[in-house]
């Protein structure tokens, strides 16, 4: 019984030492630093970060092609003002939202790809619809739209 107890005490002395190096070491270190640019955009669309290659902007041509879509800065001089959401599930569809204001009207687009659900490939375009929302509410910088 008191060898048990001895390798018991011994464990937990081990244990404790052990613990106490790794906390000892993981708070001395340095922490990581990030450098961000000063001045960031407000916004997203404000950021003009050019890409320096030439496939990123192929593959997002292509992916948008995909789904029907044209880029936002090439929209209808009826459109005011263009919103889009493209979701990416990792184990469902891709799915594109596009909310744009022409005039004192208001219009939704939800396109859907299909998938395989096998291998996973980003299929051909399942679900298109537009719609125009016809309330608007607006407080302050949200605006909720009802159709």
């Amino acid at each position: 019984m008191k060898s048990l107890s001895l390798l018991l005490t011994s464990a937990l002395v081990t244990f404790s030492i052990g613990v106490s190096i790794v906390a000892f070491w993981l708070l001395n270190r340095p922490l990581p630093t990030i450098d961000l640019p000063q001045n960031l955009p407000e916004c997203a669309s404000d950021f003009n970060a050019e890409t320096t290659s030439d496939s990123a902007s192929v593959w997002r041509i292509k992916f948008l092609a995909r789904f029907r879509e044209i880029p936002l800065k090439e929209s209808s001089a009826k459109v005011d003002e263009v919103y889009r959401l493209i979701w990416i599930p990792t184990f469902d569809k891709p799915t594109v939202i596009r909310v744009w204001r022409s005039g004192e009207s208001f219009y939704v687009a939800t396109k859907r790809l299909n998938r395989n659900k096998n291998n996973l490939t980003i299929g051909k375009l399942k679900f298109d619809q537009t719609r125009s929302l016809t309330k608007v509410y607006a407080t302050g910088n949200i605006i909720l739209l009802i159709e």
